[in-house]
């Protein structure tokens, strides 16, 4: 047994070597369960390297970049620059005392806890933060940003990693110490490490408060429970002092109280913001519609409700006013009896005293006057009664009337009813189209599980290869697609079509510039058509406000745990053609409009891709096998822009990766003579295609003698830093080599006689594209760019320069490839 076998090393993943191989990069190792930074001079490999003999699946899927685990080393390499093997299977999660990453960066604030713009994601499950004094550990959650590095939100530990009595919500504060530190290089990062944390007892440590709001509460509200009272809102002074004089409050509680109490005089202050917050929320565009969208799901009950409570009322009213008049209409007849009563009497009285004879003794007219003028005064009395019974008359007409328009609104209320039930009828359908739009969003909400999985068939026919002949396979190609465009009216010269598919061969993506009308979409529909491409040319309109990858792509839903894509139909190509196992035809992904939102922001994802060195995987955010989608090699990205007022301008960073192809006015002909075509023509394969139009990345071809001279005299203007040509324009290494892969092959293909054709298709769009400037030395250093341009030699470019000079002049000394 060798020494290293079985031995442990700490390491990270650092390259794939085919589908099951790879290498793992070494920094420490396990010596007596102690780690220690490797010693390559005496134990270890000079590679720093251990080579995975199987299952490096398991490595990459398991860990992200540049995170560190376990791995046992299993034996010796008898062949190879590593020295030392393993396999997947050896690899485990570092345990929680094990190294530690130190991050020096400022302790971020209790009540944020946020490290923005960090450029890498630590490489252990805790965390130290280097200020003035080491703080932590920290368990800590990681999230991307848009400029491509991290944001790092710090969370305390329930439990202190260290021995030691640390309160809940504290951290350890320690003096710093470069003993107790071990650095290191991951992917090309100098970090830092505290490699045996048991070791930190050994030090003088301070607990540090970093408890937030949330957890004070909480623990205020438990020592709150030691008083055994109640208490109101205006006693909370009182409350405090209350609380300091219990006997069993240490300095922790202490602490803890003194930063509640002004916490809690706030709840009712809370209170009223979370009151008024909920009131502009109801008054607001999206409160408005919640309580539209609520009345309308629920208006039949709703109605039903108000209905039922009405007829209640209404009839319990009527009944009351029905008993009153019954009454009334009772004490009107026993009233109209005593009026007819009296009124006999009142006659008969009269006629006797008509009869009366003047020898009657005046006693006697005397009790009788006396018996009617008390009659009299009765009648009096029982005429305010009939007063009484003719108000009441009134008073039940009045009733009537009421009960009569009581019964009115009722009509109306049914009537109402009816029209509104016809109404939700004639809506049916309509509230039936607005439920399959808001489909989508209950899909993301409810779904326990959305697997995404497409059922459409994008394969197709390819044919089994070209001929052996490379040259002639390349005319015959060039040639079929020629005498499609002809016969379709497309007026494309034959170089023009010869650069179109060059370009697009040789990179992850092209850009198609132009004003609107120009033909750059019918272009790339109509080369779909031409290759045989089918369902795998997908066309895709960009929108205005695409800002990330949700957008082009979809997004993971945490909700339901599963990838939600987006309306595009990218993902579902892209996880249909990344498992196929036959010949691949090429894919190509059209962005129309590209530039109506920013390139570098919906397509971020794919930008790292154009390098061909850089894996082409998409992360989903699901565990497992659907962790990842490998992007098949056959993708190709076309994207058409305008370049008016109301696009965004492209980024530095794609142009440097892309060429853009400036295209002019399509015109539409009558061909005389109709071209013969193979309509049983297979597409190519994109390896195929490949060994035909592209040259290994790893390749630099080179360029003629004198392709090279005219090159050097363009590169040398426009890195002069000579101050009177103002700033230069830097050509990339990226760019220089896309130059000389693109004449390698186009040169030979072209059919206009002139040796620089190819490299003046090359400058057009892979260098006068990186114009943008202002300035009058900036214009100087364009006119020297302009004398070292042979006019006749260069008549694409040389033309576009001139345009670009004329233009900027005429723009107070503001110069842009896209005018």
């Amino acid at each position: 047994m060798s020494y290293h076998e079985n031995h442990c090393v700490v390491g990270y993943k650092l390259t794939k070597k085919g589908e099951r191989f790879g290498e793992v990069k070494a920094v420490f190792e396990k010596i007596d369960s102690k780690l220690y930074p490797i010693n390559k001079k005496e134990f270890f490999c000079h590679t720093e390297k251990v080579f995975i003999t199987k299952d490096y699946e398991e490595i990459d899927n398991k860990y992200d970049d540049g995170e560190l685990f376990f791995l046992e080393i299993t034996g010796d390499s008898t062949s190879g620059e590593c020295s030392y093997i393993s396999i997947g299977g050896k690899a485990t999660k570092l345990g929680s005392k094990d190294a530690i990453e130190v991050i020096k960066v400022k302790l971020p604030e209790v009540t944020y806890r946020k490290i923005d713009g960090f450029n890498y994601r630590p490489a252990t499950k805790y965390i130290f933060i280097e200020d003035d004094f080491l703080y932590g550990p920290f368990e800590y959650e990681v999230e991307e940003n848009l400029a491509g590095g991290f944001y790092i939100t710090l969370k305390t530990l329930a439990i202190t990693l260290i021995n030691k009595g640390v309160p809940k919500g504290y951290i350890c504060k320690v003096e710093l110490s470069k003993d107790i530190f071990t650095e290191t290089i991951i992917n090309g990062s100098d970090r830092k490490f505290i490699l045996n944390v048991d070791e930190l007892n050994n030090l003088d440590i301070e607990n540090y408060d970093y408890r937030n709001d949330d957890l004070i509460i909480q623990e205020g509200n438990e020592i709150l429970k030691l008083i055994g009272r109640e208490f109101s809102k205006n006693q909370i002074r009182e409350l405090k002092n209350d609380v300091i004089k219990i006997q069993n409050i240490n300095q922790f509680n202490k602490e803890t109280i003194n930063r509640f109490f002004p916490l809690f005089e706030k709840m009712e202050e809370w209170e009223k913001i979370a009151i008024d917050m909920i009131d502009k929320y109801l008054e607001s565009e999206q409160g408005i519609e919640y309580i539209d969208n609520y009345i309308e799901n629920n208006k039949e009950s709703y109605f039903k409700s108000i209905k039922n409570k009405k007829e209640e009322t209404d009839e319990a009213y009527i009944k009351v006013l029905k008993t009153e008049v019954n009454n009334l209409e009772e004490r009107k007849g026993a009233l109209s009896c005593d009026i007819e009563i009296l009124a006999n009497e009142f006659r008969e009285k009269k006629d006797e005293l008509a009869n009366v004879k003047p020898d009657e003794s005046l006693a006697t007219i005397s009790k009788e006057y006396k018996e009617i003028e008390e009659a009299v005064e009765k009648f009096k009395a029982e005429h305010n009664s009939l007063k009484d019974i003719v108000d009441l008359e009134k008073h039940k007409e009045r009733i009537l009337w009421s009960i009569e328009e009581k019964e009115k609104k009722e009509t109306i209320l049914k009537k109402s009813q009816e029209e509104l039930e016809g109404q939700i009828n004639v809506n049916k359908n309509k509230a039936i189209e607005k439920l399959l739009e808001l489909r989508t969003y209950i899909d993301v909400i409810y779904t326990v599980k959305n697997d995404n999985k497409t059922t459409k068939d994008y394969s197709i026919n390819v044919c089994n290869k070209p001929k052996d002949n490379k040259s002639q396979a390349r005319k015959e190609y060039i040639e079929h697609i020629y005498n499609v465009f002809s016969n379709n009216g497309r007026d494309y010269k034959r170089d023009e079509i010869v650069n179109l598919i060059v370009s697009i061969q040789q990179s992850f993506i092209t850009v198609l510039a132009g004003l609107p009308g120009v033909g750059k979409t019918s272009l790339v529909q109509h080369l779909g058509k031409a290759l045989g491409l089918d369902n795998r040319l997908l066309n895709i309109s960009v929108a205005r406000g695409w800002t990330s990858q949700r957008d082009l792509l979809g997004y993971f839903n945490p909700l339901n745990n599963t990838f939600q894509s987006a309306l595009t139909g990218l993902y579902e190509i892209l996880q249909a053609t990344s498992i196929e196992k036959n010949a691949q035809a090429p894919i190509y992904v059209l962005l129309d409009e590209a530039n109506l939102s920013p390139i570098e922001h919906y397509w971020s994802n794919f930008m790292i891709m154009t390098d061909d060195e850089n894996e082409k995987k998409l992360q989903t955010g699901r565990y497992g096998e659907d962790a990842e989608i490998a992007i098949p090699n056959a993708l190709r990205f076309i994207t058409t822009i305008n370049y008016d007022n109301t696009t965004e301008a492209l980024s530095p960073r794609l142009i440097d990766r892309s060429p853009i192809i400036k295209l002019r006015p399509e015109r539409l002909t009558n061909p005389k003579d109709k071209k013969n075509i193979n309509i049983d023509f297979l597409a190519y394969s994109n390896q195929d295609l490949s060994n035909l139009f592209d040259v290994s990345s790893k390749e630099k071809p080179d360029l003629t003698e004198e392709e090279m001279e005219y090159l050097n005299k363009i590169i040398d203007v426009l890195h002069d830093e000579n101050p009177e040509y103002g700033q230069p324009i830097i050509v990339s290494q990226r760019k220089q080599l896309a130059i000389a892969r693109y004449c390698h092959i186009a040169r030979d293909n072209m059919i206009e006689v002139s040796k620089l054709r190819a490299l003046d298709y090359a400058i057009s769009q892979h260098i006068l594209p990186l114009i943008n400037g202002s300035g009058e030395q900036y214009g100087e250093r364009l006119n020297k760019l302009l004398e070292k341009i042979s006019k006749n030699s260069f008549n694409l470019s040389y033309p576009q320069l001139h345009r670009i000079i004329q233009i900027g002049k005429s723009e107070i000394d503001t110069f842009n490839f896209f005018v």
